[in-house]
């Protein structure tokens, strides 16, 4: 669900201005995108999956899908990240840590987006209470924006919802 929202400008923003974003972090940014925000100065904002980052090199990004396993490889590297932020080309979003996935959320065990479903636990057979939901997404995200901030020295000012799935009680988080 696609929300507006009005805010105050105070730079004016140029006639027909464009927003370049991109969502995943994947390698291609850096080797194609990169090279051509760099020859033609343009700013583009990159929404990082902190948790596919963190997968040491070689193995299987887990939560990417199960129908398109990727390897680490596919992703861009946290020293890749570091130098696209000090080019001042390129800023990053968080797209979560591990919410970009979807959890059980019903007794079928249909997957939902996790950053909007209580998650459904087939063993006791219950829901998780609202405190645990928030809890979850709240630490998810401080941990996305962290890991950003820590190995980018790029400060995080937006989130990119996985899936556009997000409510009142998310953005609250």
């Amino acid at each position: 669900m696609w929300r507006w929202r009005w805010v105050r400008v105070t730079n004016r923003l140029p006639a027909r201005a464009v927003l370049l974003s991109f969502d995943d972090g994947y390698e291609s940014f850096y080797s194609k995108v990169y090279p051509l925000l760099k020859q033609f100065n343009y700013p583009a904002v990159m929404a990082l999956v902190t948790g596919w980052l963190e997968v040491p090199p070689g193995q299987i990004v887990a939560g990417y899908g199960a129908q398109t396993p990727l390897r680490r490889e596919a992703f861009i590297t946290w020293e890749q990240a570091r130098e696209m932020a000090a080019s001042g080309l390129v800023e990053y979003a968080s797209h979560g840590d591990a919410i970009h996935t979807g959890v059980p959320g019903n007794p079928q065990g249909n997957l939902q987006p996790a950053a909007v479903t209580h998650r459904y636990d087939s063993s006791t057979g219950r829901y998780e209470d609202d405190a645990a939901w928030i809890a979850r997404v709240e630490a998810d995200l401080r941990r996305s924006r962290g890991l950003i901030e820590q190995r980018t020295g790029a400060r995080v000012r937006a989130m990119v919802w996985p899936y556009g799935a997000y409510n009142k009680a998310a953005l609250r988080a």
